[in-house]
């Protein structure tokens, strides 16, 4: 449960201050991603108080089930911050929706330019309907989500990005991703024998790894 002033002192402790902060935090791959979009009106499934976001892009949709979510995101402290930090000169535009994301009537949030998916579950396949057409998904594998849109013709990937702000956008270069340490490309079964254990136990492990792959919608 967050409490109404929680939400910029988690982000700050889990996010920003911690000594695993430069990757946990993924700036990088934000500023990354916004250099080969634009700045994108962006729904983030998941994110907990993961606020980063709102740092690179001017607006962000956050939506979360933690009970207290919706109150403490809408603290005026969290929005001070955010507009101290931002790298961009619009104001911050910041929602937050306290709700299982699977239960969201997809009428309800539609036309985003960009979703993000980060060690959420199944975002990919759930919120399709949030995303519009030709936008796009920013996902990393920690719950095999890049993995799910990888096998989805629905998506396809443009990019891989690491948080130091590498990015890989090469055609040949990209066909090295979600191909295993023995050569196989990745299949629907090998996913399927892969999620029966966490990503540090999988099963077939990917010879090439990023920290977040951007995928177009359709």
């Amino acid at each position: 449960m967050l409490r109404q002033t929680d939400a910029l002192t988690t982000y700050l402790r889990e996010y920003r201050e911690t000594v695993h902060s430069h990757a946990h935090d993924l700036l990088g791959v934000f500023r990354a991603t916004r250099a080969l979009v634009g700045p994108q009106r962006v729904a983030y499934p998941g994110s907990f108080v993961h606020l980063t976001p709102s740092l690179v892009f001017p607006q962000v949709c956050y939506i979360d089930s933690v009970k207290g979510f919706g109150a403490s995101m809408q603290c005026s402290d969290l929005k001070l911050w955010l507009e101290a930090h931002k790298e961009y000169t619009e104001p911050v535009s910041l929602s937050a929706i306290e709700a299982a994301y699977a239960r969201i009537p997809p009428e309800l949030l539609a036309g985003f330019g960009l979703m993000v998916s980060l060690n959420a579950g199944p975002v990919s396949q759930e919120c399709k309907p949030f995303l519009a057409l030709g936008g796009h998904l920013l996902a990393n594998d920690g719950h095999y989500d890049a993995a799910r849109a990888q096998l989805d013709t629905d998506y396809t990937l443009v990019a891989a990005l690491n948080a130091g702000g590498a990015i890989e956008t090469d055609e040949e270069g990209l066909r090295h991703y979600f191909v295993s340490s023995r050569g196989q490309s990745l299949t629907h079964e090998m996913l399927a024998e892969n999620q029966r254990r966490p990503p540090s136990r999988a099963r077939y492990k990917m010879a090439r790894v990023a920290d977040a792959f951007l995928f177009r919608f359709k």
